[in-house]
């Protein structure tokens, strides 16, 4: 649940571009362009100021307050989570005071209602990339008790990964999707 907790942290402080929690800084887009990856989004110098371009998640305030007026307005039963209307900040436009289980009922079933009300211009990976990364989680070679059977969890009807436990998501997220994205 932790490292859920801190996926979703990094998660949200990028999408919310909130100070000091953010990944998309400028020493990201220095390493980015100096991987010559996504040339567009170099840092530019504008005088003294240096000047990140927008990238394809970054949010404007309008976006913001309808992301969080969205998860403001959700109502969920009495137990099931925190009362999430009360953990939103429609002043400083970001999300406060969240446990472990809030962060996983927002990451699991709320971020996917939320985020489909904002404009789709990120990248989406097509048939053919999908059915390509998941052939390559089947094929992974995953030691006994190190972690679920991923190749069991990889849906290749639905294309998708079903029924991910946060230690599977923890393997996958730092040994086997570095691997991936190698290949």
């Amino acid at each position: 649940m932790h490292v859920e907790k801190n996926v979703y942290d990094s998660l949200i402080g990028t999408l919310l571009n909130i100070q000091g929690k953010t990944k998309d800084g400028v020493n990201a887009r220095l390493d980015l362009d100096e991987m010559k990856i996504r040339e567009d989004l170099a840092p530019r110098e504008v005088g003294r100021r240096t000047y990140l371009p927008p990238a394809c998640y970054t949010m404007s305030r309008q976006e913001k307050i309808s992301f969080c007026l969205c998860l403001k307005s959700v109502k969920v039963p009495q137990g099931y989570s925190s009362n999430i209307q009360s953990l939103v900040s429609m002043q400083d436009l970001k999300l406060v005071g969240l446990k472990c289980h809030d962060c996983h009922i927002l990451m699991q079933q709320l971020l996917p209602i939320a985020t489909s009300y904002l404009p789709s211009a990120c990248y989406t990976m097509s048939r053919q990339e999908k059915i390509s990364f998941c052939l390559c989680l089947k094929s992974v070679k995953v030691p006994q008790g190190y972690s679920s059977n991923i190749q069991s969890l990889v849906s290749m009807q639905d294309l998708k990964l079903v029924g991910l436990k946060s230690h599977d998501f923890h393997i996958l997220m730092q040994q086997l999707l570095p691997m991936d994205m190698a290949r």
